[in-house]
């Protein structure tokens, strides 16, 4: 229902500014998966979506043999060589989707194909992130599904760093666990050992000191999730800084309700790191927003002079990494409400550290 709902407001923009319709073009990002639940998925595919000013909706896939999982939308399916193959002849101003805050998909041999046909656009990759921004009521129960994949994934390995064993273990059972639980897609980044970086496997085998960072990026019924814990050395002491991270993320998120400015959340979470004497330490932003892919609105950066929207779901997380020293990294999603901010998914490994400060 949601996506029938996402469509009709950018047909309804399109009417109120003279449009012809919009086109929403998707390679690797989600724009038309977010809008359709159908995501190319490979390399080589794309997807095109026409939603016309009249209310004609259709959806273009550049391979024939991928028409029928496209069919599962609903919408009439058609094979696009071209984006523009989905536009209908006589369309001379439309809207134009390719891509979002993070990517840019208008291809040169797009915007070309465009000019070609003497059809004018307006890029509305702006509305369709503001769009994105506050949830409807089952786009947040899609969210809390996401991570519930999530959860049962990273909780592969349980709370202790496994000794012994390779990065390229731990990562590969962690992704498959993720996707017999429904992701299309999982990726997990590693770091192994005091102040490592979270990035690919290198084969790093882990030692009895080593604490294991992971950051875990899935895609469930074309939703995006985003999540990060650290699992703890088989030997030694607790490490203070992901205790530090979890009180910072836990400060975060009890200051976090509609119309509070961004700037204010991340003040919050930088004067816990700093009274910790970890603030020049702190890795990362403090985390974004989830939708069909990430980044996406609200961004927990400074600067950006916006607030906190009504139904905006997060991912909250807290990074801080000394090279060859302390190290700690927490996140997941969070939901904004009148009522304030809670974690979406609560029982989940990233939530459990917050609940000391509940």
């Amino acid at each position: 229902m949601s996506r029938h709902i996402r469509r009709a407001q950018l047909i309804a923009h399109a009417q109120a500014n003279g449009l012809d319709g919009v086109l929403v073009h998707s390679w690797h990002r989600q724009t038309v998966g977010w809008l359709t639940g159908y995501s190319p998925g490979y390399v080589t595919n794309a997807a095109s979506l026409w939603l016309g000013a009249g209310g004609e909706q259709l959806l273009g896939v550049r391979f024939g043999f991928d028409q029928p999982r496209a069919a599962l939308t609903g919408l009439p399916v058609v094979v696009a060589a071209a984006p523009t193959a989905v536009v209908p002849k006589g369309a001379r101003r439309i809207g134009l989707v390719a891509g979002d805050i993070a990517v840019d998909e208008a291809t040169p041999a797009l915007l070309a194909s465009l000019q070609a046909a003497g059809i004018e656009h307006i890029d509305l990759r702006d509305v369709v992130d503001d769009l994105q921004e506050s949830k409807l009521e089952d786009e947040v129960l899609a969210l809390q599904h996401a991570g519930d994949v999530a959860d049962a994934a990273l909780v592969t390995w349980g709370d202790s760093a496994p000794e012994g064993k390779t990065d390229y273990q731990v990562v590969s059972a962690i992704e498959a666990t993720a996707r017999a639980a429904g992701a299309r897609r999982a990726y997990c980044l590693v770091g192994v050992g005091p102040g490592a970086v979270v990035s690919e496997c290198f084969g790093t085998v882990i030692g009895p000191h080593d604490a294991v960072g992971l950051e875990l990026t899935l895609y469930v019924d074309e939703w995006c999730m985003h999540v990060n814990t650290q699992l703890t050395a088989a030997r030694g002491t607790e490490h203070d800084a992901q205790a530090v991270c979890a009180s910072a993320r836990a400060a975060m998120l009890a200051s976090m309700r509609p119309g509070v400015a961004i700037d204010e959340v991340v003040a919050v979470g930088d004067r816990v790191l700093a009274a910790a004497g970890v603030l020049n330490a702190k890795e990362y932003d403090f985390g974004h927003g989830l939708s069909g892919d990430t980044p996406a609105h609200p961004r927990l950066i400074s600067g950006t002079g916006r607030v906190l929207a009504d139904h905006v779901v997060t991912a909250l997380h807290v990074a801080v990494r000394v090279p060859g020293g302390a190290t700690g990294f927490v996140g997941g999603p969070v939901v904004v409400e009148a009522s304030g901010a809670r974690e979406l998914n609560p029982s989940a490994p990233w939530a459990v550290l917050t609940r000391a400060a509940d």
